[in-house]
Parts: structure tokens; C-alpha cells; sequence
């Protein structure tokens, strides 16, 4: 996991590979038992996000679109701070104003 904790802009694009590290993260923490499979809070709440960027074919979601529960959960998991566009590997490009960044 990364452990930087940098400041983030105010809105900034999040990949959905750094959504799945961060959920993946905290399946470690709090496993489900094979007879509930739920997730925890923090897990859920991230979950919600990363649901929406399958359905809407997303590859990131801006920083401002995460709820306080969520980037709570994010932050915790020791996710870096840094740009999407850092870990994907490319600058993404913003579509229209419903803050969707795709990689080029």
C-alpha cells in the first residue's frame, strides 16, 4: 500500500485502481465470514463508488465525488494522496462537466 499522506487538491481525479487497493485493503482488516459476506463500513462505503465507475464504465472519479465517510475510508487505507494521473500512467482527460477523467 502506499503511505504517503500529501495534501490533494481540492477535486482530482481518483483511478479505479486505487479505489480496488484501498477496498482490497480493507477486506484485509475486517475479513467477512463466509456466512454473512458483507463488507465493513469502510470497505462498503468505498464499494458504493467503485460500483457506480462499473456501471458507468469509469476509469476514475473526481476527489469531490467521494462522500466524508468514503474519504475517510480512502485516506485510511493508506492510500497515496497523489494525482490519479501519476498512478495511471497518463494525464486524463476531463469529459464535459460531470468530472469523468478517462486515460488518454
Amino acid at each position: 500500500m502506499p503511505t504517503s499522506k500529501q495534501s490533494k487538491s481540492p477535486d482530482h481525479p481518483v483511478s479505479v485502481v486505487e479505489i480496488e487497493r484501498a477496498i482490497n485493503y480493507w477486506r484485509q482488516q475486517f475479513p467477512s465470514s463466509r456466512d454473512t459476506m458483507t463488507l465493513c463500513s469502510q470497505a462498503a462505503s468505498l464499494a458504493e463508488i467503485y460500483a457506480q465507475m462499473i456501471i458507468f464504465q469509469r476509469t476514475a472519479v473526481m476527489w469531490s465525488e467521494f462522500s466524508h465517510k468514503a474519504k475517510e475510508a480512502f485516506q485510511g487505507a493508506g492510500q497515496s494522496t497523489q494525482p490519479a494521473e501519476q498512478y495511471m500512467g497518463s494525464t486524463p482527460q476531463l469529459a464535459g462537466d460531470r468530472g469523468i477523467a478517462r486515460t488518454l
